[in-house]
């Protein structure tokens, strides 16, 4: 018979609270930086060219790949 535990049962303290709290919020306008900057990006490569961006390595199917799925 195999008995498991988890973790600590030590309460949160109001200070671990909000810092946890805080770390989800930063978080959360991290990510939507991120996206309006990939967005901005999209758009720019999308008013190219199709020769514009076949300079660039890139074709116009590819590009929401090419923007967010790699870093900018």
């Amino acid at each position: 018979m195999a008995y498991v535990t988890h973790g600590s049962s030590a309460p949160k303290t109001p200070a671990f609270s909000v810092a946890h709290a805080w770390n989800t919020i930063s978080g959360v306008f991290a990510t939507m930086v991120d996206t309006c900057e990939k967005v901005r990006h999209f758009e720019a490569l999308s008013a190219l060219s199709d020769a514009e961006l076949s300079d660039r390595g890139l074709k116009r199917q590819d590009l929401a790949r090419f923007v967010f799925l790699t870093a900018i």
